[in-house]
């Protein structure tokens, strides 16, 4: 496939086997201290899922979502490497969870 033009947007949803709302404060915070900051990315959003949005059409099996938006696709390759994001996988290891990724271009 043609890489497309545009930012790379780079979304995980986390569900933590054990939420609660000091667990989900302490995984937010290892996000923000290990995901943020890196070269090339434009925007970091990280946050817990709003419990009071139930509509029928909204996914509900998560616990925190995280969104990046990179410059480019080497920006976001760089980061998938950088030792600061494998000690966030390291670290983040004692919260089993599921973590369900979607990258995609916005343009």
């Amino acid at each position: 496939m043609t890489q497309q033009s545009g930012v790379l947007v780079h979304s995980t949803y986390f569900k933590l086997s054990n939420p609660s709302e000091a667990v989900n404060h302490r995984f937010i915070e290892a996000c923000k201290k290990y995901l943020s900051g890196h070269p090339g990315q434009k925007y970091f959003f990280v946050g817990p899922r709003d419990e009071d949005i139930t509509r029928d059409v909204s996914d509900l099996n998560f616990d925190i979502a995280m969104i990046i938006i990179f410059k480019s696709v080497e920006d976001y390759n760089d980061y998938q490497l950088d030792p600061k994001h494998q000690q966030f996988i390291k670290e983040t290891d004692v919260y089993p969870n599921t973590r369900r990724v979607f990258d995609s271009f916005a343009v």
